[in-house]
């Protein structure tokens, strides 16, 4: 069964109520009293009735004494009373016959009231009123009484309007007041306008605002600061409840794992697609415990991420989810590697010419001494390999002064056109030797922001290797491209090439694209390393273009002086 209700306003309410409950009580007061009224009116008819019947018997003593001598004048005496009493007037002797009076066309008992006294004569005298006169004069009684009920009624609901209304209003203002606050307006302050409960309501909802009011603005303040932190961190931090839906996630994470901007909520699965984080996590919220890995961010990708995941707890120790704190090491373990790979590459080059330098030593301690022919060779070879371990030896010291900015850098204005001739002079016979064309196309002086020494060492190591890999016959030169405040030289080649594979790291310490090769020629596998780390010293750039048979091209930009 469907439950009534009554919509409507409060004050709507109040007042109908106050209006249903004043009808009732009127309207039932107002019954009860007329019917006491008409019941006093009766009481008081019939009264009056029989004071009237007493008084008129005494008035018709002297005419029902001289009735024998007249007896008309009973009768006269009967109508003038009736006249005077507007009463029904009846008088019947002992048998019931009429004496004097008339009865009324019509005449039914219960329409009257009647009082009844005994005459000395033995005759009874009749008094009757009509009830109608009653009922007159309680239908006036019952108009007036609903006249003054409507009256009542009509004040009673303006007073318990106004009074409903001063008590809805501060509620109206109190409501309105949250619905600010379910919007986060908070500070908003209700008018009170009495000292009642209303009035300590509305004043403990203004306590209350202003509490909000603080406390959303501590509340904003520390998330900005969190934003803030979060954002500014390097490392990304990813955050999950129970049900595994990310509940924070900074840019860097974002970046990261290449997220959605509205990822927060979604399951994380669905947001990154790694099972090895989702693991991670899953097994942290499990065993409530500390958990660190290193993970790839996708399957074939160099890039590697550390993760360090921590349980989410709550006051009482309760888990709550588990966070992740990730931070890119790629970059880290690739130095690693290299380090590895230096160590190993100067261990190498180190072994290689002092295994041959003990071995000579040894042969000729061995008994040789006397072959003076063998002797000038073995020493010759021992000067080659001790020459070799120097070269490397400087080429080190120079690349660690470079590395660590211990080494200053002196710029000047330099003309590279000069650098490049007495480069070209001093590899002449080398480049002769293979029958080599070595040839500088800088015709005019190209004034360069650098310093002089450095950029010397940078054209020998960039026009030797240019000689050291290029077949006999073939051709080295340099030519220049000036722009409006830079020019690039470039030093060119025919000769063998190098595989694109080993492009992006012909310029990382001891890499060498054939290393039996590379020792044949002398080289340290430095020359590159240090050519790069001068340029990147000068602010310039350094590129390198390759094609296996048909040459290498290096360009380097510097600043250009006008």
């Amino acid at each position: 069964m469907k439950k009534w209700r009554f919509n409507g306003p409060l004050l709507f309410k109040l007042t109908s109520l106050v209006l249903v409950v004043t009808l009732l009580s009127v309207g039932v007061t107002t019954f009860f009293v007329a019917r006491l009224a008409q019941r006093s009116l009766e009481t008081r008819a019939r009264e009056d009735l029989s004071a009237d019947a007493q008084m008129i018997s005494l008035s018709l003593s002297e005419a029902l004494a001289a009735q024998l001598s007249d007896p008309g004048a009973l009768q006269e005496q009967v109508e003038f009373l009736e006249r005077l009493t507007k009463r029904t007037i009846r008088i019947l002797d002992a048998s019931g016959q009429l004496v004097a009076g008339s009865t009324p066309s019509g005449f039914d008992l219960k329409d009257y009231f009647a009082a009844y006294v005994n005459l000395e004569d033995g005759s009874v005298l009749q008094v009757f009123m009509a009830k109608g006169e009653i009922s007159n004069m309680s239908r006036r009684i019952a108009r007036g009484s609903i006249l003054i009920a409507i009256v009542v009624a009509a004040s009673a609901v303006a007073v318990a309007y106004l009074v409903n209304r001063s008590i809805t209003n501060p509620i109206q203002d109190l409501l309105a007041m949250v619905r600010s606050l379910q919007e986060r307006q908070f500070g908003r302050m209700v008018l009170v306008r009495s000292t009642d409960e209303i009035g300590q309501l509305g004043r403990a909802f203004n306590e209350l605002s202003e509490i909000l009011d603080d406390l959303f603005e501590t509340i904003s303040s520390r998330e900005g600061q969190l934003d803030t932190i979060l954002s500014s961190m390097d490392d990304g931090v990813i955050a999950v409840n129970m049900r595994r839906e990310i509940i924070l996630a900074n840019r860097a994470a974002a970046d990261l794992w290449d997220l959605p901007e509205d990822v927060i909520g979604q399951n994380l699965f669905d947001a990154t697609r790694h099972e090895e984080l989702m693991r991670i996590l899953e097994k942290t919220m499990d065993a409530r415990e500390t958990f660190t890995s290193e993970v790839r961010v996708r399957p074939g990708s160099e890039r590697t991420v550390a993760i360090t995941s921590s349980p989410l707890q709550d006051e009482k120790g309760k888990i709550q989810g588990a966070v992740a704190v990730m931070r890119d090491v790629t970059s880290l373990r690739h130095l690693e590697q290299m380090r590895q790979e230096f160590v190993s590459n100067v261990s190498h080059e180190l072994r290689t010419p002092l295994t041959s330098i003990k071995g000579f030593v040894e042969t000729l301690l061995n008994g040789h001494l006397d072959d003076q022919q063998l002797l000038e060779r073995f020493l010759r070879i021992i000067a080659a390999e001790t020459d070799r371990m120097i070269a490397l030896i400087n080429d080190l010291l120079d690349l660690s002064r470079i590395e660590s900015g211990k080494l200053k850098v002196n710029k000047a204005a330099v003309d590279m056109k000069k650098i490049f001739d007495d480069t070209v002079l001093l590899l002449q016979s080398r480049a002769e030797e293979k029958q080599i064309t070595l040839e500088n196309n800088i015709y005019n002086p190209i004034i360069v922001e650098g310093d002089e020494k450095l950029l010397r060492q940078v054209a020998l190591n960039l026009v030797d290797n240019g000689v050291k890999y290029t077949q006999e016959g073939g051709r080295v030169w340099i030519e220049a491209e000036e722009g409006l405040d830079h020019v690039e030289f470039i030093v060119g080649d025919n000769g063998v090439g190098i595989p694109s594979e080993h492009l992006d790291r012909i310029f990382e310490r001891f890499y060498r694209v054939d290393k039996g090769r590379s020792r044949q020629t002398g080289g340290t596998g430095l020359g590159l390393a240090i050519v790069k780390h001068i340029i990147d010293r000068h602010k310039g750039t350094i590129a390198i273009e390759s094609r296996v048979g048909k040459g290498t091209k290096i360009r380097i930009t510097l600043k250009k002086i006008s």
